[in-house]
């Protein structure tokens, strides 16, 4: 037992001598951890929203002393390098803010405690404007305020009337942007180039320029008027939407006036929207204004539900009376699912020609696939115009290469008259459209088309065509 003794000792020091080590290590790495934890609770990367907001205002311009364009600043940010930013987009934001004939003051000291808050989804996507100062920006400017309050104090800020300032900024700038809201004006321009071997020679043409008044009446009643100036000299200027919309319930609205009809995808879609440089034939000859006068009932119980549309109309097109008293009516349903949606519609309607009342009937369906950078799209039309069997389709496929450039494809065809051989027109479609800016916009376009003998309008469409068009929108 005594023999034994020493070495116990001995063992004891051994453990303890451990123990001392993990004691250390284990104080070294809690020490690594909280200095880690520090740090980064004191750094901004590009990730964190402040970064993204300073970022999307540096891209307008909007943060003093930067160019327009995005912020080159390193990956990660301590939080005075963040206050100090704020305050230069403070700067910016208020020289924006003094050209709209107003003035930011001086910046003020702070007090109360400091608030931490995250900008809503989406208010940092909607800082991707044009040049302006809006109302989300001064929201998040406060936001910026608050998140670095206390760094903004360090940096000599009378924070305090900062905060009271920007509240009153935003105020201001929400009335501005719902009396804008209320009566606004927009619209676009289409400068083109054509060369088809249709055509005895090339040809310069605007040819479409669009003005667009809209509004709010009440709370419940808005109205649109539109004015528009196709294919250059001697195009007549003529109106072509003017309607009323009166929301009869939180799901539906009625429409009254001269109005697009709602059938199918490409008919009811802005010029200004659509990638090719015209709509399918079977669309510009079986609908040939894309609007009619009547009234049109709405209904959708929310956002990406089924949609349905009936309306009572003239069936003459724009500017027109009817030739007869029984009114042309049409149904459509819009049917939404993952991935993409259908189009059904169907229209019942009479054309006088002469002293013979002719049938005027089509059956409309549509698919479409694809919600972001590839998209299919086709539409199949039958019917009677005119007393004679036709049909009409077309199919496009389009595939965003770029951030700013789209390429499609497209195939169209219309057999005018079923019962007549020769007479089909078909056409392929390849072209690129390019967003140089939000408002400008380049489409270039090759079409080749192979068309009958006894189509109506050989002579119009017969051979290639290329187009080069520059569209601006205001």
């Amino acid at each position: 037992m005594h023999r034994l003794l020493p070495h116990s000792v001995q063992e004891a020091r051994t453990v303890n001598s451990i123990n001392r080590k993990r004691s250390v290590i284990t104080a070294l790495i809690l020490l690594f951890c909280l200095s880690a934890a520090t740090a980064s609770q004191n750094t901004i990367t590009r990730q964190h929203w402040a970064y993204q907001a300073i970022d999307g205002w540096a891209k307008r311009g909007l943060v003093a002393g930067y160019p327009a364009a995005p912020f080159a600043g390193p990956e990660v940010l301590t939080r005075f390098e963040v206050a100090s930013l704020t305050l230069r987009a403070a700067e910016g934001i208020g020289g924006q803010y003094q050209r709209r004939g107003k003035r930011l003051k001086e910046l003020a000291a702070p007090s109360g405690p400091m608030v931490e808050q995250t900008p809503a989804e989406g208010e940092i996507e909607a800082l991707e404007r044009a040049p302006g100062v809006y109302p989300e920006d001064i929201a998040v400017l406060e936001k910026l305020v608050a998140e670095f309050r206390t760094e903004l104090f360090a940096l000599g800020v009378r924070v305090e009337e900062l905060e009271e300032l920007l509240i009153e900024t935003r105020r201001d700038l929400a009335k501005l942007a719902d009396e804008a809201r209320r009566h606004r004006i927009s619209g676009y321009i289409q400068f083109r180039f054509t060369d088809d071997e249709a055509k005895a020679a090339s040809t310069f043409s605007i040819r479409r320029a669009r003005l667009n008044v809209a509004g709010y009446i009440s709370e419940k009643a808005s109205y649109k008027i539109q004015v528009h100036l196709d294919k250059g000299a001697g195009a007549e200027v003529a109106l072509r939407d003017v309607y009323i919309d009166y929301s009869t319930s939180e799901s539906a609205r009625l429409r009254a006036g001269q109005a697009k009809l709602p059938i199918g995808y490409e008919l009811p879609e802005s010029s200004s929207v659509r990638l090719e440089p015209e709509r399918a034939l079977v669309m510009d000859r079986l609908f040939p204004d894309q609007r009619d006068i009547g009234v049109q009932w709405h209904t959708q119980s929310r956002a990406g539900a089924p949609a349905f549309n009936f309306a009572v109309i003239n069936g003459s097109g724009i500017n027109a009376s009817d030739t007869n008293d029984r009114k042309d009516v049409m149904a459509s349903l819009h049917l939404p699912f993952s991935g993409g949606s259908v189009a059904l519609a169907a229209y019942d309607g009479r054309a006088v020609a002469g002293s013979v009342e002719q049938e005027k009937d089509r059956l409309a369906g549509g698919l479409e696939l694809g919600k972001k950078k590839t998209r299919l799209r086709g539409e199949y039309v039958r019917g009677r115009d005119q007393d004679e069997d036709v049909m009409g389709w077309y199919a496009r496929l389009s595939q965003q290469m770029t951030e700013s450039g789209t390429l499609y494809v497209k195939y169209d065809e219309f057999d005018e008259n079923r019962d007549r051989s020769n007479d089909l027109f078909q056409r392929w479609g390849l072209g690129w459209v390019e967003q140089i800016d939000p408002r400008v916009r380049l489409s270039l376009a090759w079409e080749t088309r192979e068309v009958g003998q006894n189509f109506s309008e050989y002579s119009t469409h017969k051979g290639d065509a290329a187009v080069v068009q520059l569209q601006a929108k205001f």
